[in-house]
């Protein structure tokens, strides 16, 4: 919804009628700060999938790319490839673009994934596997989960 929908209609659609969980391909969001503390505020995901909105025509560039404007409004965002046969990607990829592109460190590109788990269909117990995983290979030695 997100990707070549104008910013008014994802507006009218998380205003006061609709509350998802999130939004694929979120990158219209940063061009309304109103959209975006609300956004961050609902903690609403935002997808996005950085080649696919490159090659789609939704930003000019990479370096274009309002994901470190997301980031930075506190609004959850998560790393995606979008038809990766089709735009001959992976995630991993997508990951290390993004890590490349914007500098981000390995806790930074943890945030990304576990962004996800706060509008994921699985159990609490899973989500809780996974953040305290991720904690284990961030290395910081914890058992308890971390926020998404």
């Amino acid at each position: 919804m997100g990707e070549c929908a104008a910013r008014c209609r994802i507006c009218r659609r998380v205003g006061r009628r609709y509350t998802p969980s999130r939004i694929a391909h979120g990158v219209r969001a940063a061009e309304d700060p109103d959209l975006l503390r609300l956004l961050a505020q609902r903690r609403i995901v935002c997808d996005v999938c950085p080649t696919s909105n490159v090659r789609l025509g939704a930003v000019a560039s990479l370096a274009a790319h309002p994901l470190p404007t997301l980031i930075a409004h506190g609004v959850p965002v998560t790393v995606n490839a979008d038809d990766p046969l089709l735009l001959a990607t992976t995630l991993t990829n997508e990951y290390v673009r993004v890590r490349q592109t914007w500098h981000l460190d390995d806790h930074a590109l943890a945030d990304l994934a576990l962004a996800g788990l706060h509008a994921a269909g699985m159990t609490e117990a899973t989500k809780t596997r996974i953040q305290i995983a991720v904690r284990q290979w961030l290395g910081d030695g914890s058992q308890s989960p971390v926020r998404s």
